[in-house]
């Protein structure tokens, strides 16, 4: 599986799918736009059937650097990040071992440093999050 990318400016007309570049194994999941720049949390496997989340960085959205290791434990799978126009981030990340428990990932622009909280009370298999 690769990640990659469809663009309109209308909505009815769509350039080609196009793969990022950059990724690797890494599959991108709801890349965000910050200040000029795209963010993304990944995830691919490891040693199977392990998983691991690493976050990416781009100047156009298509070339991606992979900056860091977020998490490599509980066989964490897709991010689904959020974005204030405070810089605050928000990140609900699944986990696909053991109870499907959650993680509620937070921080601060430029994002080098993840504050990470495992939710106990409830099973996500498919994460999304809106901050306000």
């Amino acid at each position: 599986m690769k990640s990659g990318a469809s663009v309109t400016e209308n909505g009815d007309n769509w350039t080609n799918w196009t793969a990022y570049k950059g990724t690797g194994k890494f599959i991108l999941w709801r890349p965000q736009f910050y200040k000029g720049r795209h963010y993304c949390a990944a995830y691919a496997e490891s040693i199977p059937p392990a998983t691991i989340v690493h976050w990416f960085e781009s100047q156009d959205g298509q070339r991606w650097t992979n900056v860091r290791e977020i998490h490599s434990t509980g066989n964490p799978s897709e991010c689904h990040l959020d974005i204030r126009d405070d810089g605050k981030a928000s990140m609900l990340m699944r986990c696909d071992a053991g109870a499907f428990l959650p993680y509620l990932c937070t921080s601060e622009y430029p994002f080098k440093k993840w504050n990470k909280q495992q939710l106990s009370d409830i099973t996500l298999v498919g994460p999304a999050i809106w901050t306000v």
